[in-house]
């Protein structure tokens, strides 16, 4: 998966465990910057709530 096309983005994730996430992706990281070797994507959903997403966290990811 590649995360880093959704960067500076608003986004639609449909999470492992059935939950919904909407807003915008504020941060990226690259997997050599993460200890488990994922790259990963940070949302900010409402008002400055933060989420850091990994591949292995979303079951699908949508442009809004």
């Amino acid at each position: 998966m590649n995360l880093k096309q959704y960067f500076d983005k608003r986004v639609k994730i449909v999470a492992d465990n059935d939950l919904t996430f909407e807003g915008a992706v504020c941060d990226y990281f690259p997997s050599e910057d993460n200890d488990n070797e994922q790259e990963s994507i940070v949302v900010e959903i409402g008002n400055k709530d933060f989420i850091e997403f990994y591949p292995s966290d979303i079951k699908s990811i949508t442009l809004t």
